[in-house]
């Protein structure tokens, strides 16, 4: 499992919110300096308390020579317990730092994977299951796709149409793959009504694995796919967000009017994992987002066929040519 990848592209902020949500499942109240009064936050990013204790929390996401002052501010606040949280390596600098602060816990991205599993963060959950090479590379194509948005649209010429077929293949078996998943884990997932910490662990491993196995299978090519044809004819999947988008057959991407959107990624992620409610129990929400990517794999099939269909209307395409 890496780790790293986990927290790629992220920052800081999103860090704190898994933070102060898992305190506060846990039974904290929770200040974020951070958001509340940020040139006031004296080292201490979130202060979480309740009755009886008091915590102090820093978190960087690689810490630097520059850091060590705060490390200092942190480790001398009044606390019963004070963590920095990092997820890379700090540089070596500040690692020699660590040794002088012996009232600090020093809390890596294993750490901070155990401790957010352990206390049911949503948030977290969700950017995990977006770091897995599968999702990651389903949400890479969708925004390969929508690169060509700008370019002048063209129906399907019969010199692409075995390029064509394999991205048929290629979505048909990503659908075939999460419909299979879903049918086999929901029921025995929604019948479940008490967390286990252990069990919750051992269906995240397991997910993580079946992931890999479809991303080996088809999720790969996919994205491989589409990378060859926005090369070869970027009209045609112009076309095909034409057709999948403007005409208001399918709820892809659930694109605005315009795709002049200030962050499409983020707009793609919430397509293909929505944000669940934050007391969503984790059973319910793996099950949420395997129905939701079947779906989302099937309207990425849908609008595939919806190609076909506007070059040969209702004649029996189903018939792959020869090779490419």
């Amino acid at each position: 499992m890496n780790f790293q990848e986990i927290w790629a592209g992220r920052n800081e902020e999103l860090v704190q919110k898994c933070l102060e949500e898992a305190f506060i499942k846990k039974g904290y109240r929770v200040l974020n300096n951070h958001l509340a009064d940020r040139s006031h936050e004296n080292g201490v990013d979130l202060v979480c308390e309740n009755c009886d204790d008091k915590i102090h929390i820093q978190v960087k996401m690689k810490p630097k020579s520059s850091d060590i002052e705060q490390l200092e501010i942190l480790s001398k606040s009044e606390s019963n317990k004070k963590i920095y949280v990092f997820v890379e390596d700090p540089v070596v600098a500040f690692s020699s730092s660590i040794k002088n602060h012996k009232n600090v816990e020093f809390w890596n991205k294993e750490k901070l994977h155990e401790f957010l599993i352990e206390n049911n963060c949503n948030t977290y959950l969700r950017i995990f299951f977006l770091s897995l090479p599968l999702i990651r590379g389903i949400v890479d194509s969708l925004y390969d796709i929508l690169k060509y948005s700008k370019v002048k649209p063209r129906q399907l010429e019969n010199d692409q149409l075995a390029w064509w077929w394999v991205f048929k293949d290629r979505t048909v078996k990503l659908h075939n793959s999460f419909q299979l998943l879903k049918d086999i884990y929901q029921t025995e997932l929604l019948e479940k009504d008490i967390e286990n910490v252990e069990d919750i662990k051992s269906y995240i491993k397991k997910m993580s694995l079946i992931f890999s196995y479809i991303d080996d299978n088809s999720g790969r090519d996919l994205k491989n796919i589409i990378k060859t044809m926005g090369e070869k004819f970027p009209q045609v999947l112009s076309h095909y967000l034409k057709i999948t988008i403007g005409a208001g057959r399918s709820n892809f991407i659930g694109m605005p009017g315009s795709l002049d959107y200030a962050n499409v990624r983020e707009l793609i992620e919430n397509w293909v994992l929505p944000k669940e409610n934050e007391s969503t129990s984790y059973y319910n929400q793996i099950v949420f987002y395997l129905d939701n990517l079947e779906k989302i794999s099937d309207a990425i099939e849908d609008g595939v066929d919806w190609v076909f269909e506007n070059k040969f209307g209702n004649q029996d395409y189903y018939s792959a040519p020869s090779g490419i």
